[in-house]
């Protein structure tokens, strides 16, 4: 094989390596775009070959490519799809034209990988082109779209695995604590009774409706613009192409996709991705919330709450011995910060635009699959290594709800209100709990102490005093 090839486009030649399974517009690609050194990820150039391969078949299958010809297409996606030339993709995910020169990558990846499988050299477009043949009934943005849905698609399900254990952590903690009362902090004050169950019961229902929302948004990805080429309209494909290709694509990534009721829609508005980032975001900022909290919680041990262990993963300083940071929920929250900030980029990106056609679906596609990889991991971690394993202090529990003096609520109906804020008071004064001040103030029975010392008796509707 000679080391090099020259191949030519509209701008001219060019010398390719023969080591490269990619061509001349690439080469121009990495002239112009080589910028960060940040390349699609795997997951995407999988959901990309799976729609050329669906696209190949649909093209034989309507007699509008010989079989020959489509089988070494289909052949060379297949090698791709068990992970071979992965190496082959080098287009930056800075590169505008809605996918233009990562497309052209895969083209010429496909193309010359056929034509080897055909014993034709690299470069022999005559025989199998990039263009007429790989992306036979294609244009850029469509193929570029569904491959971008089709692998948001599959990186979300990790996702809503993920959370969905963690929802199961938090209710599995949510029934050990269910018996555990303790003072509710609002406005970081001692307040009414709450048990530790019900605090982590709230954040396994806020988990919840988080996947709810993310399931929502992502129904939406389902339909498809494949097929309608350039700006959704169909231009130069076959009346029975979009259909063909949408139901060849179903059975490769068994996935039910369809096709959308308005291609020029979907071609030209990234709503569905600035819609399925939002979701994410109000996750993460969900998530920092519950971080937080489980990390205050578990403050101390000597000058914090100290009412939850968390387990210790690793040591948490370089000067403070046997220090042990909340690490997981730490690395969670930084997660989060980064989504939050990849929906702040992915709106920027649907909205930058012109008309007819978003150029910035590389961007969009990049940042939405590092978000969800990152995203998927950090709650994995969290969930296995520290949600978990986390432990209830009982007695500080004990002792911080029965030392309260937020505990003198129960007697508002009894006495009002203002009567009880001089209990406090008068409590305080005489250096005596709330709780001891009541009993030998005989201002409750020793049956109602006993009540407002039980949990789910006090810490839900239907506990009242009489006067």
């Amino acid at each position: 094989m000679s080391p090099k090839r020259t191949e030519k486009d509209i701008l001219g030649e060019a010398e390719i390596s023969n080591l490269t399974y990619y061509g001349i517009n690439t080469a121009r690609s990495i002239q112009v775009c080589k910028i960060s050194d940040l390349f699609e990820p795997v997951e995407f150039i999988v959901a990309f070959i799976q729609v050329k391969k669906a696209c190949a078949i649909a093209n034989m299958e309507l007699e509008l490519m010989p079989v020959e010809k489509g089988g070494a297409i289909v052949k060379a996606c297949d090698e791709i799809l068990a992970g071979a030339h992965i190496s082959q993709f080098v287009t930056d995910i800075f590169h505008g034209g809605s996918g233009t020169a990562f497309n052209m990558n895969a083209n010429e990846i496909i193309a010359n990988r056929a034509l080897e499988i055909g014993e034709y050299p690299r470069g022999s477009y005559g025989v199998i082109s990039p263009f007429d043949d790989v992306n036979m009934s294609q244009g850029d943005s469509d193929v570029f779209n569904s491959a971008a849905r089709i692998a948001v698609i599959a990186a979300s399900q990790k996702l809503t695995a993920a959370l969905n254990e963690l929802k199961s952590a938090f209710l599995k903690k949510s029934l050990e604590f269910d018996f555990l009362l303790k003072p509710a902090r609002t406005n970081f004050r001692d307040s009414v009774p709450i048990t530790l169950g019900q605090e982590f019961l709230t954040y396994a229902e806020t988990v919840k409706k988080c996947v709810e929302d993310i399931e929502h948004a992502r129904k939406r990805l389902y339909y498809l613009n494949i097929g309608g080429t350039e700006a959704g309209t169909g231009f130069n494909s076959h009346a029975g192409f979009i259909d063909k290709v949408i139901s060849k694509l179903a059975e490769i990534t068994r996935i039910s996709v369809e096709k959308s009721e308005d291609l020029v829609e979907i071609t030209a508005s990234a709503y569905d991705f600035m819609n399925y980032t939002s979701r994410l975001k109000n996750l993460a900022v969900s998530l920092i919330k519950i971080s937080s909290e489980l990390s205050l919680l578990a403050s101390g041990p000597a000058a914090g709450f100290n009412e939850i262990n968390i387990p210790p993963l690793m040591p948490g300083s370089s000067m403070v011995p046997a220090k042990f940071n909340p690490v997981a929920l730490e690395n969670m929250s930084m997660v989060a910060m980064q989504i939050s900030g990849i929906d702040h980029i992915v709106t920027q990106a649907a909205i930058n635009t012109p008309p007819d056609l978003n150029v910035n679906m590389p961007l969009i596609t990049y940042n939405l699959l590092f978000g969800l990889k990152i995203l998927t991991n950090a709650v994995v971690i969290t969930t296995e290594r520290c949600v978990a394993e986390i432990t209830a202090n009982e007695e500080i529990l004990k002792a911080n709800f029965e030392n309260s003096p937020a505990l003198i609520a129960a007697l508002v109906p009894r006495i009002g209100y203002s009567a009880a804020a001089a209990a406090v008071g008068e409590a305080k004064k005489q250096g005596k709990t709330v709780l001891k001040y009541i009993s030998e103030k005989q201002l409750m029975t020793a049956e109602e102490i006993e009540t407002l010392k039980t949990a789910r008796r006090i810490s839900e509707p239907g506990f009242l005093l009489k006067k």
